[in-house]
């Protein structure tokens, strides 16, 4: 598996997105594009599976202006990306997840009414789109900020098909959260949920609070150690 770390300021809480959200969109492009490539060249008659499974209002961000001659000013967002693939190697079909009802009004209404996508509301739904015909699966996931990838749920996708990862994790963000001091309950619950477990345990032992508490593994825990359990070569065959 190859690991590249973007990084670049936040200025949109709560958009699941930033300004420079274009350069990271680029990048998962070309890994999704040419594992799918590859897939289809091994494999010409096989159903495909595309998953997106944090795919927000499928609006892309503006770009920098590389040249006078660049003619798209915004950026293709993760659901474009997976239905525009699937519509161009043909025989595969799309499955775009928002929990978010008013970005999943948006997504539906850009790209639900397109032949072989389907959109849901929860990752545990992915499972129900699976067809007999198809044989492989990729799943994308990219969420807002540190929010869970459904790890659980692509481990029972991957029981079923085969199916491959692409895995966005906003290491970022949980650094911010780590960081915070503020004692308000919307903060407790990131960090308890969010941040490293490390960074727990220090930020506790700044303000003078018991270091020798008995500390539970956090959901970005469970996430992160399976996620590790399931790195391996993108699957060719």
């Amino acid at each position: 598996m190859t690991a590249a770390v973007l990084s670049f300021p936040r200025r949109r809480e709560g958009a699941g997105k930033s300004d420079n959200s274009w350069i990271k969109h680029g990048f998962v492009a070309r890994v999704v594009s040419s594992q799918v490539a590859a897939y289809r060249y091994l494999h010409p008659s096989h159903r495909i599976l595309l998953v997106d499974g944090n795919a927000g209002d499928g609006i892309g961000v503006c770009k920098a202006q590389g040249d006078l001659f660049e003619g798209e000013l915004l950026s293709r967002p993760t659901p474009q990306l997976v239905t525009e693939l699937g519509a161009s190697i043909g025989n595969a079909d799309v499955c775009l997840c928002e929990s978010n009802r008013r970005k999943r009004a948006e997504l539906f209404g850009r790209f639900g009414r397109m032949p072989g996508v389907t959109v849901i509301a929860d990752n545990c739904e992915v499972w129900s789109v699976i067809r007999d015909q198809h044989r492989y699966a990729l799943w994308l996931s990219d969420p807002c900020g540190p929010k869970g990838h459904g790890v659980q749920h692509m481990l029972t996708i991957d029981r079923r098909l085969p199916c491959d990862f692409v895995i966005v994790f906003n290491e970022t963000s949980t650094d911010r959260i780590a960081h915070t001091t503020k004692p308000n309950v919307a903060w407790q619950t990131s960090r308890r949920l969010y941040a490293p477990r490390g960074a727990n345990l220090s930020a506790r032992s700044s303000r003078g609070g018991a270091t020798n508490e008995r500390m539970e593994p956090t959901a970005q825990d469970h996430d992160r150690g399976t996620i590790r359990s399931l790195r391996q070569p993108l699957r060719q065959n």
